[in-house]
């Protein structure tokens, strides 16, 4: 893969300040790039200069929701490759942070012993919920059409999908993760209950 100009002078620069381990400076930079720009950067680290040690330290500077945020980018060789330098109870810890649907998929790249083992640690419901998932096929929408799961039609506004979630909660499993559906039937993406209400009523669920 290759960096654009500008993207390439960044990296330079963030992984100069990491062997310096020079936390002000990291702290100073990396607030200041967008999650899709960093992946790109660590994929280029990994795969072009080979430098997979700078990669997890990097990461370790981020907080825990930045991080989980980040991998959801990240290509799945990549994303197996950190969790196995995780701990389990990191591990958790970034699974609270992630989408549902980047959560099963980062679920299923684990070896059946390292799931088993991250199962038994988790609540019942968010055990069920997460195996739920991780057993549908990826982009499909099986897993919450066959439970009681608040969906949102794409293209429905935040005041739209208000009130929907206010129809249906009653009803419903869980609330606090809501999916979003194509026109097809086909899962579009996730959005949690707090993203929802802080979002502007006339936006799109989709942006």
């Amino acid at each position: 893969m290759s960096l654009n100009e500008t993207l390439a002078e960044q990296k330079d620069v963030l992984v100069s300040a990491l062997k310096a381990n020079d936390r002000e400076r990291l702290d100073a930079l990396l607030p200041e790039l967008r999650a899709a720009d960093i992946a790109d950067m660590l994929e280029y680290i990994d795969e072009e200069e080979e430098d997979r040690r700078s990669v997890f330290t990097l990461l370790e500077y981020l907080s825990l929701e930045r991080r989980a945020h980040i991998i959801g980018y990240l290509t799945d060789d990549l994303q197996e490759a950190l969790a196995k330098e995780m701990s389990d109870d990191t591990l958790l810890s970034v699974f609270e942070e992630m989408s549902a649907d980047e959560r099963a998929d980062l679920f299923n790249l684990l070896d059946e012993d390292r799931r088993e083992g991250l199962l038994r640690r988790m609540a019942r419901q968010e055990r069920e919920d997460l195996k739920r998932l991780a057993s549908y096929e990826e982009g499909t929408a099986g897993a919450i059409m066959t439970s009681d799961y608040v969906a949102i039609p794409s293209g429905m506004t935040v005041s739209q999908a208000m009130m929907r979630v206010r129809q249906t909660a009653p009803d419903a499993e869980t609330v606090y993760q809501l999916y979003i559906i194509d026109q097809d039937g086909k899962l579009a993406g996730t959005l949690s209950l707090r993203q929802l209400m802080v979002a502007r009523p006339g936006a799109q669920v989709d942006d």
